[in-house]
């Protein structure tokens, strides 16, 4: 269960192929080793909770040195996982389970750190937080960083991201013309994703139903 739970948290931050570590020879016949970008970003963050874990209570430790982790190496990270740019959201979450992985298994601080986060911590939020359900009249599906729904909510509009398979889907992707003007139930919950082009996490609605 803790291994789920971890896995999922670096889903949500939020956020697919394995890279190689390659030996390029230079000129002067020596080697240059270029560094995996998973293993860039375990030795950053471990590096953070193992210099801070005395310092800050866990959930914001794992915030701040997951940010900064990605953060520092988010070229290396984008030109491993290439889907990410086009908000693939498969690829956010194969990128985040590898992420979990390489930590769990090579940072014991990561460990130690995550299982003393609180019941309210982002770690288990995104399990524990209710399923809500909005109602209104679908208006139309958008993709920018991820692909969206747009409900008519009396005057306003809302906004669903699509983040992974749901139930009544295959109902709704493709099928905007069909739908237009439609009533349409959505169930969610919050989660916050990595935005690439803001370079920001935000809290979006993510769709876990649709009737």
């Amino acid at each position: 269960m803790k291994k789920n739970i971890l896995i999922l948290f670096l889903c949500f931050l939020g956020y697919n192929t394995q890279a190689q570590t390659k030996v390029e020879p230079k000129t002067d016949t020596k080697t240059e080793v270029k560094i995996d970008a998973l293993d860039k970003v375990t030795k950053a963050v471990c590096d953070c909770l193992n210099k801070n874990k005395t310092d800050k209570n866990s959930d914001d430790l794992l915030n701040t040195c997951m940010t900064e982790g990605f953060m520092m190496n988010m070229a290396d990270m984008m030109e491993k996982y290439p889907d990410m740019m086009s908000g693939d959201p498969k690829a956010s979450e194969k990128m985040g389970q590898d992420v979990a992985l390489k930590l769990m298994k090579d940072c014991p601080a990561f460990v130690e750190v995550a299982s003393k986060s609180s019941p309210n911590s982002s770690v288990t939020k995104q399990i524990t937080d209710p399923i809500q359900t909005t109602e209104g009249v679908f208006a139309k599906m958008e993709t920018k960083n991820y692909t969206y729904l747009v409900l008519e909510v009396g005057a306003a509009k809302q906004k669903f991201v699509v983040l992974e398979s749901f139930e009544g889907e295959k109902a709704i992707l493709g099928q905007a013309k069909a739908l237009k003007k439609k009533k349409l139930a959505v169930s969610w919950k919050e989660r916050k994703i990595f935005m690439v082009k803001s370079n920001t996490y935000e809290t979006v609605k993510q769709i876990t139903g649709v009737k």
